[in-house]
């Protein structure tokens, strides 16, 4: 996750925290760790609907199998995501 990402999402989120009488205060590491587990956690539940989503195929075309890898790759690739995220910010 690049700082601009970071600072974009903290603003974004103030709205929502601001409730006029309280003063929130987070370093930048704390802001991307938090960021970082958001967006893993939602990368996952995604990737779990693809899971599903290849059971459902698998039990449709049982005699064709391979009519459930497009899923199983759809799952992979959004998994994989996390990987290419981190090789891409060093």
């Amino acid at each position: 996750m690049t700082r601009v990402n970071v600072i974009t999402f903290a603003h974004e989120a103030d709205e929502y925290l601001d409730n006029g009488n309280q003063v929130y205060a987070f370093s930048f590491d704390e802001l991307q760790r938090a960021f970082e587990a958001v967006a893993a956690h939602e990368r996952e539940a995604c990737a779990k609907v693809c899971d599903e989503q290849k059971r459902q195929n698998i039990k449709m075309f049982f005699d064709d199998p391979s009519l459930a890898l497009g899923a199983e790759d759809c799952a992979d690739a959004i998994r994989a995501r996390a990987t290419t995220q981190k090789e891409q910010q060093t």
